[in-house]
């Protein structure tokens, strides 16, 4: 009894690791004991069920994945009858339709064809095998065939009219060739083609068995064991006799089958027969007998199926049986014991079929299967490197579901596995035993939901639960008992949210509950009370998200917490969170405020994953270190963090798992290639086994590994080029033009020509594990200068090489990144043209040498007889081309002439014309004259004008347009183009506002005409297209170049009607307007852009306009100068010091006003204060009047105008100097005007509101306003720049008009009405000024100029009034003597100008 209780507890025991349970033990049990069994039957018995419940067991810990390989990839057919690896790496498959090489990515096929005696004999390929030699010899339906790989070509044996199938080649130990044919044992001879045959006799009862052979096998003994259709012989090729064994059914040694599909040697020497329908047999030579092994339906362990077709042995020496339709068996021979691979319908990595007719194991340990219909099946020797689970369908021992959530420990070292919808899962890690628990909606006693987000031990028998929306559970494992936590809004002490997504423990025994929502809560265990930590936008010391993800105690027993908005420090003592967050400015914050996981390391410095990669966080400094994709890491998006005990961290990405080597810096990374549930990890869902064990799940199953079992592919593969191509078409050998004339896989050497100029090498690493991960780099030497790393990219083009000699060489790696660093090598050889070769050029050379030798004879010979010829021509074509030049320059001249008369006659009636009417607008008129008056004056502005642009552009399409290149003051510049339009802008109440960016220089070197006229321009366009707002002018220094040359930028910016894009492209040119339309409206030539166009270009410079149609315009332009340094002025230049520290309040309801004078003023150091609203300037104005040092007004402003302001301001303060703005067509009354310390026009001139400011700061006279043409023309200018002054002038029209201008100035001119008595009137009255017309009858101004310098005892200053603004006649004019010039139409301000000039110039003037 004491045994049979033994034998019962130790099954018991068992039971623990099988299925079996205790009721079916006691089945076993007590029908042992009924049956009396002896004490040796039930301790047998025992043993059984223990090695049994051991198989079980262990055969649940693996399960080959296979890798298939069909006709979808290429194979040529899927039935695949033999497999070799050749020396060189290559796989060989023999199949039913020729035989295919294999290089892990393509196949090349070799098949039969009737016309072509050099190809395979047969499609029906049996055998393959590969002699000492590295010669291929293939057994076919048809013969022999020995593959030429130089050639890629077959030589025939044994293909006579019998077409002998050859179904098995052998190679013995000693070198012979042994042939297992339909027609018996041959004996080939390699050298002489022919074969000596050992074929069945019945007569002899020592020869062969039977003739159909279908396997060779040699023991160690050097006999044959020949594998027969009836019966198995051993033959001795020294004695060439036979021993033939055959089944005895009186005999249980004899071996169980007469037909005898299989042979096979082991590695101890044991010969394996494989037989159709009896299983397999070993042969045992001490007795010569066999030992069987056949199917047993009733027990699992034994051999798969009973019909036989192929033998292998395992890395660990395991015989690995090929069977007909029963899949593979794997034989333990320790144990003898079988487990069976079969395919899986549902399964894609099981066996694709169960009739394996080829196992072959290559060099490097994989082993692959050729099958009936399923093509191959690799096994590769460094499979995947992760275990894993998953939920299996109908079966109960599994996952209940896929997607893990979390998993931890129990202090057994036993999972408990978090579920995203299948509950809560204990794993027994030792017996690989599920239990599942699930909701049950009607048992309240259940979990609370079946998404688990976290599970934690809390103690002994005791679990804390998070839920997504199911709160927290408290599971009682010794009652089976769960205690639901939900939200109360009613109950302060519940928790805060339905979704817990961490619950930790910390080292008090309480735990804290990272919630979706509701923040981080406390339990405290012993008073079962609940402290919540929320978020409070007003209290920088509360918990920077309600969001949480993650909570971890440090040995410091600080606890740290991670959200989707922060890191935070949990500041137990004052009760408030320490904040790290990302700052994009600082490369040393945290890289993303999304944090996952937390660990700390030995040191006590902490790992965080984040949303933007791994982040190292030194406590002590603060500083947090980043580790990205671009450091090699797979994803940046991290969800876990365990560590290894050689100190590298394991990360759960989005990407896959990666490694970290903390000391190295270095990742590595693997996918679902490398035997991942998937990409995806989940967050926390980690675990490391005391044992080492990781364990890591995601949204595909679950992953287990011990770190350091975690192999890499340490074979290097070898590299070969595969394939050439050219013009990208594949290149065959000695096909028409090819330069293969042996296989791409022998060469060292081709030789290409310059016309196959775009060529592309195909090469592949013979690395068969995960091929897509091989690596390549490859470089052609000579043109490529360092290595081209691919990827896993196969092929290289080049196109185009010049001739000459290049090395193409290509390395590549395995799948685990183990360089072959030798790689291959092709020389490449491309021959030059015809010309390009050398001895081409040395009879090019002499034949060019010599020709040019008789061709200098005979050339000097001609040139000689044609000298005096070419004189003669000479002569005569240089007197033509001199009468042509002649005409051509008189015709030039009489263009210029032509130009200069109608400039001249054409200007002069204007000059009448514009004259009389601006001195008639002077007049007492009633508005309807003054209108008429106006009418007149613009319309001849506008002729002028259009005269003026013809003028110039023929000038510049003549090429005889020059620029001068003079210094001038830019600002001033500026400030004159937009005075001239400060009467139109005031009509349209548009502002003209200018900026000159700070770093612009005052003086730069140019023709300021030529810059005023592409301004006037396009201010004048601008205030055509302008209803209302603004004209903009911005000037700036885009580039400094060199020799101190710059680029100045001008913008014209206007707020006018815009230009539609389909338009943009007429405007540069000549004559050419947007519209038709526009010349109604607004008149013009069209040319006026042309013409900024062409003096831009002359510039150095471009122009290009942006508009937005509706919206306004910006034309562009930009010059090259240099810049000079300062000039004085001709106004004197007021103490600016006074200025400094100033704050001045500047109302105008114009922002750009606003900013322009602002921008102005900094660099005085005055404060501006801005407003562009009346209300808020008088509450400004009534805070701090005291701070105000005086205001700036505008007239027209908003809600009240400028005069009611400075009324209003003057009652809060009346002590501060008040400044108006006004335009030139406003009217302010005397009364008004005694309000303001300074009257300013609009446009403002700098230099007359530092002026003006000085003065009203100063405090010592109201300062004047500024004085226009208008106000300029009375009668007491004589007296304070009194000249004498002579008018000389042919026309009547313009005697007047000048005369008359001169009185109301005050004066009393002479007038001359030619230059003689111009010249007599000098001589005889000295004169100041001498107003000279330059074209005047009898004797031109210029002449008389001369005369008045050489004969004139008082030099007057001339100044030449000429209606022809050329250069060359300005150079004229100052050469003959005169001092100045004024352009016809005269212009009264101008005139004006050059008087007071000339008259502050003038010592001792003889008005006086």
């Amino acid at each position: 009894m004491n045994l049979i209780h033994f034998l019962y507890s130790l099954a018991i025991y068992e039971s623990k690791y099988t299925k079996l349970n205790k009721s079916k033990i006691d089945i076993i049990c007590y029908k042992g004991i009924k049956n009396k069994l002896g004490r040796l039957a039930k301790y047998a018995l025992a043993l059984l069920l223990i090695t049994l419940f051991s198989f079980c067991t262990e055969a649940q810990l693996y399960k080959p994945k296979f890798i298939r390989i069909t006709t979808n990839e290429g194979l040529s057919q899927n039935h695949v009858s033999a497999i070799l690896k050749d020396r060189y790496g290559f796989m060989w498959f023999a199949t039913e339709n020729g035989l295919d090489k294999y290089d892990g990515y393509q196949f090349i096929s070799f098949k039969h064809d009737k016309n072509k005696p050099e190809t395979i004999s047969s499609n029906y390929v049996f055998d393959i095998i590969e002699d000492e030699n590295s010669i291929l010899w293939i057994g076919t339906a048809r013969g022999l065939n020995k593959f030429n790989r130089t050639k890629e070509t077959f030589t025939r044996y044994l293909n006579g009219q019998t077409n002998t199938f050859v179904i098995d080649i052998f190679i013995d130990s000693k070198k012979r060739m042994w042939l297992g044919t339909a027609e018996g044992l041959c004996l080939f001879n390699a050298q002489t083609g022919k074969g000596k045959w050992f074929q069945h006799n019945d007569e002899i009862s020592n020869s062969l068995s039977n003739n159909f052979i279908f396997k060779i096998a040699e023991d160690n003994y050097g006999e044959l064991w020949i594998a027969t259709d009836s019966g198995f012989s051993r033959f001795n090729p020294e004695t060439q006799n036979f021993i033939n064994y055959r089944h005895d059914p009186a005999n249980k040694k004899s071996i169980a089958g007469n037909r005898i599909k299989a042979v096979f040697k082991d590695s101890r020497g044991n010969i394996w027969a494989g037989t159709q329908g009896y299983g397999i047999s070993m042969y045992n030579r001490n007795d010569n007998s066999f030992i069987s092994f056949s199917h047993d339906p009733g027990n699992p362990n034994s051999i798969g199926y009973n019909d036989i077709l192929s033998f292998v042995e395992g890395n660990d020496g395991k015989l690995w049986i090929g069977t007909e339709n029963g899949g593979i068996s794997v034989m333990d021979g320790k144990t003898n014991q079988f487990t069976t691979y079969k395919n899986e319908v549902s399964d894609h990595y099981s066996l694709s079929n169960n009739s394996v007719y080829s196992l072959y194991r290559d060099n490097t340990g994989n082993i692959w299967a050729g099958t009936w219909s399923g093509g191959v099946n690799f096994l590769p020797r460094f499979g995947d490197k992760f275990n894993l689970y998953r939920q299996i369908p109908n079966v109960t021992n599994s996952l209940s579901n896929n997607s893990i959530l979390t998993v931890t420990g129990d202090k057994k070292g036993n999972l408990w596995i978090g579920t995203d919808g299948g509950g809560l899962n204990y794993f027994d890690r030792k017996t690989k035993q599920f239990t599942h628990y699930r909701n049950d909606p009607k048992n309240e006693n259940s979990i609370k939901s079946d998404y688990v987000l976290s599970v934690v031990e809390i103690g002994n028998n005791m679990l804390a639960l998070g839920y997504h929306r199911g709160g927290f559970d408290l599971f009682n494992l010794k009652t089976g008992s769960f205690s639901h936590h939900m939200p109360n809004e009613k109950d302060s002490n519940s928790i805060a949210a339905s979704s817990v997504n961490v619950v930790y423990q910390d080292r008090e025994g309480n735990f804290w509950l990272a919630t979706w929502s509701g923040g981080l809560n406390l339990y405290n265990s012993k008073t079962k009370k609940i402290t919540r930590y929320q978020h409070n936008p007003n209290d920088p010391k509360s918990i920077c998200s309600n969001f949480v993800t993650a909570v971890y105690e440090d040995h410091d027993r600080n606890i740290w917490v991670g959200t989707v908005n922060g890191f935070d420090l949990f500041d137990s003592k004052n009760n408030r969170f320490i904040h790290h967050k990302n700052d994009p400015k600082n490369k040393r914050s945290i890289s993303n405020n999304y944090v996952d996981a937390i660990y700390e390391d030995e040191k006590g410095n902490l790992w965080l994953g984040t949303q933007d990669g791994l982040n190292y966080f030194d406590k002590k400094t603060g500083i947090f270190t980043a580790y990205t994709e671009k450091d090699g890491l797979g994803s940046n998006i991290i969800k876990s963090i365990l560590p290894d005990h050689k100190g590298n961290l394991w990360v759960g990405t989005y990407k896959g798992l990666s490694k970290f080597n903390i000391k190295a810096k270095s990742f590595r990374n693997y996918t679902i290639s490398d035997g991942l549930q998937g990409n995806e990890f989940k967050a926390k869902s980690c675990y490391q086994a005391p044992d080492g064990e990781m364990f890591f799940g995601g949204a595909e199953g679950l992953n287990s590994f011990y770190p350091d079992s975690v192999k890499d592919n340490h074979i290097i593969p070898p590299v070969y080029i595969t394939n050439l191509q050219i013009f990208n078409k594949p290149v065959h050998i000695d096909s028409h033009n090819s330069p293969l004339h042996s296989s791409i896989n022998a060469i060292k050497e081709i030789v290409l020509s310059y016309k196959q100029s775009v060529f592309t090498i195909e090469f592949a690493a013979l690395n068969y594990i995960i091929p897509s991960k091989n690596q390549y780099a490859y470089k052609l030497e000579g043109f490529d200068e360092d290595w081209n790393y691919v990827g896993n990219k196969r092929s290289a083009t080049y196109t185009n090489l010049d001739a000459g000699t290049y090395f193409f060489r290509v390395k590549a790696s395995n799948n685990d990144g183990i360089w072959n660093e030798k790689g291959a090598t092709l020389k490449i050889i491309i021959t030059p043209p015809i010309w390009g070769t050398w001895w081409f050029k040395v009879v090019v050379f002499v034949f060019v040498a010599g020709s040019a030798l008789l061709i200098y004879y005979y050339r000097m010979r001609s040139i000689n007889a044609q000298r005096h010829e070419l004189e003669r021509l000479v002569v005569e074509r240089t007197e033509k081309l001199a009468r042509k030049t002649e005409e051509a320059e008189q015709a030039n001249r009489a263009k210029s002439m032509f130009l200069a008369t109608m400039s001249h006659e054409i200007r002069t009636p204007m000059n009448g014309v514009i004259g009389m009417a601006s001195l008639l607008s002077q007049t007492t008129l009633n508005s309807e004259q003054k209108m008429y008056a106006d009418v007149i004056r613009s319309s001849g502005e506008n002729l002028l004008g259009i005269i003026n642009d013809i003028l110039d552009f023929s000038k510049i399409e003549s090429g005889k347009m020059e620029l001068e290149s003079e210094p001038f003051n830019l600002r001033c510049c500026i400030e004159e183009v937009l005075e001239t339009f400060s009467v139109r802008a005031a009509e349209h109440n548009l502002d003209l506002v200018y900026i000159i960016q700070h770093d612009v220089p005052p003086y730069i070197v140019g023709d300021s005409l030529r810059l005023r006229q592409i301004l006037f321009n396009l201010v004048g366009n601008a205030i055509k297209f302008t209803k209302q707002g603004e004209i903009f002018i911005d000037v700036s220094v885009p580039d400094r170049l060199e020799n101190d040359h710059l680029r100045l930028n001008f913008n014209v910016k206007d707020t006018g009607i815009g230009i539609k894009d389909d338009k943009l492209e007429k405007l540069f040119k000549s004559f050419s307007q947007v519209d038709s339309s526009t010349t109604r409206k607004h008149g013009g030539t069209g040319l006026g852009l042309a013409i900024c166009e062409k003096l831009v270009a002359l510039m150095g410079g471009s122009i290009h306009v942006v508009s937005e149609y509706g919206k306004g315009s910006t034309f562009s332009f930009n010059i090259l100068t240099m810049p000079v340094q300062e000039m004085s002025r001709d106004e004197d230049h007021p103490d600016l010091q006074v200025l400094a520290g100033k704050n001045i309040l500047i109302i105008d309801d114009n922002n750009t006003v606003l900013a322009s004078l602002q921008y102005e003023l900094e660099p005085l150091n005055i404060k501006s204060t801005l407003s562009n609203s009346p209300k808020k300037a008088l509450e400004l104005f009534s805070r701090s009047s005291s701070s105000i040092d005086t205001v700036l007004i505008d007239l027209h402003i908003p809600e009240m105008n400028g005069i009611q302001l400075a009324q209003e301001l003057q009652k809060i303060n009346s002590s501060i100097p008040l400044l108006l703005l006004r335009t030139i067509k406003d009217k302010v009354s005397d009364q008004d005007v005694a309000l303001f310390k300074c009257v300013l026009h609009k446009p403002i001139k700098l230099h007359l509101l530092q002026k003006c400011l000085i003065e009203a700061l100063l405090n010592t006279r109201p300062a004047a306003i500024e004085k226009r043409t208008s106000d300029l023309l009375q009668g007491n200018f004589s007296k304070e720049f009194p000249l004498n002054i002579l008018v000389a002038e042919d026309n009547p029209v313009n005697q007047m008009l000048i005369v008359t201008i001169l009185k109301k100035l005050g004066y009393l001119p002479k007038v001359a009405n030619s230059g003689s008595q111009a010249l007599e009137m000098a001589v005889e009255n000295p004169f100041d000024v001498i107003l000279m017309d330059v074209q005047m009858p009898e004797m031109d101004g210029c002449e008389a100029t001369r005369f008045i310098r050489k004969t004139a005892s008082v030099q007057p200053k001339i100044i030449a009034m000429t209606a022809n603004v050329a250069k060359e006649e300005k150079e004229e004019c100052i050469n003959a003597g005169m001092d100045d010039f004024i352009s016809k139409p005269i212009n009264l301000e101008e005139l004006i100008n050059k008087l007071q000039k000339w008259a502050s110039k003038t010592e001792n003037p003889l008005a006086n």
